[in-house]
């Protein structure tokens, strides 16, 4: 999303327009598909953050869009944690608390947003993972 400045300060609100996007955008394209969640990658390595519609009970719904935010706060604080001269076990407990710090605040803006109600959903689960990984760091749920 051009034009958005992703950093620590400003986390909640940025995250209120990528899910009025997410919303306007990305949701339309999944008409059809039966979503009962958004799933949320963290490629913090890279700095992005990746937000599609997703499901548990049908592995073969695929994603057919997907809403990626690139933060060059957020990339340039995972490496100088990874390649500084403190212990790796350090570093990664630093971004993980960074991480779930976040997810907080995306789940916050999915609540201002009111994501559940535009999409007229009662509610949406949302779940924070690493790239691949099935098993959720955070979720939270928005009513």
């Amino acid at each position: 999303m051009g034009g958005l400045c992703l950093d620590d300060e400003n986390l909640e609100i940025a995250f209120v327009q990528v899910w009025q996007k997410f919303c306007d955008k990305i949701v339309p394209l999944h008409q059809g598909c039966d979503w009962n969640r958004c799933r949320v990658e963290f490629w913090s390595d890279n700095g992005k953050i990746v937000m599609y519609p997703d499901t548990l009970q049908n592995k073969m719904d695929v994603a057919v869009g997907a809403c990626e935010v690139t933060s060059d706060w957020f990339r340039q604080y995972v490496r100088n944690r990874l390649f500084s001269d403190c212990p790796i076990e350090g570093a990664e407990k630093e971004i993980e608390e960074l991480e779930i710090r976040i997810a907080k605040g995306i789940s916050r803006a999915a609540q201002e947003a009111r994501i559940a109600r535009i999409l007229a959903k009662g509610r949406i689960e949302i779940v924070f993972c690493m790239p691949g990984d099935d098993e959720a760091f955070e979720t939270a749920m928005v009513t």
